[in-house]
């Protein structure tokens, strides 16, 4: 029996994906450059790894230049903060979880710097026991890293965790990590996740709530 939930922040928590990919767009046209990059390809990956895909598509293969596209998108931060809004659902979810005595975790390929303020100010950093980060671990997704030590610093084992994820990297590092992978088809079509062995796949966090109450997850 699941004893914990582990959330991905972007596209699970948070709706950041508008925000980020209108800024993205802005600092590369302001470079002359198309923001090139499939969503599928971006979900789950850090603001790192996006830059670096996103101007090889571009064919450009420059440190120094990589270094200013994330500087550049670390300072629109407060942009993004302020027009970053919840997933539908998530708050009932958290308040059924707490209510529930579910361990609550969030861990995230995101920067704590912009996910953190994200939480504060839409009033729900309180229903988190923990929050991991991609710079507290050596491996990103799709590798376990991430899930690994939220579960460790949870006081749970992996097969007592349930992980919620919008990403295709995401789901695969759950099942990396010995956890139910739970996949929130709201950016990627449902077919794609399938890939997974033992996946669930849901349309709305709504159904997360009937699957655990029939015992489902």
């Amino acid at each position: 029996m699941a004893k914990a939930i582990i959330f991905d922040a972007d596209g699970v928590v948070i709706d950041s994906l508008p925000p980020n990919i209108e800024v993205w767009k802005k600092i590369f046209e302001r470079h002359g450059l198309r923001f090139l990059i499939d969503i599928k390809e971006a979900s789950g990956r850090s603001t790192e790894d996006i830059a670096r895909i996103a101007l090889k598509n571009n064919g450009v293969d420059d440190p120094l230049f990589l270094e200013q596209i994330i500087r550049e998108k670390k300072e629109m931060d407060p942009w993004v903060i302020e027009n970053t809004g919840l997933v539908a659902g998530i708050r009932e979810l958290l308040e059924y979880l707490k209510n529930k005595d579910y361990a609550i975790a969030l861990a995230s390929s995101g920067r704590r710097e912009r996910i953190i303020p994200t939480l504060i100010r839409q009033g729900i950093e309180k229903y988190f026991d923990i929050l991991v980060f991609i710079d507290e671990v050596q491996h990103p997704k799709p590798e376990p890293d991430l899930f690994l030590l939220a579960a460790h610093r949870l006081g749970v084992s992996p097969e007592q965790c349930i992980v919620i994820e919008d990403a295709i990297h995401g789901v695969i590092a759950a099942r990396k990590a010995g956890m139910k992978p739970v996949a929130l088809a709201n950016s990627i079509p449902r077919e794609d996740f399938r890939i997974v062995e033992g996946v669930v796949i849901v349309d709305s966090l709504q159904e997360v709530v009937s699957l655990l109450e029939q015992g489902v997850l």
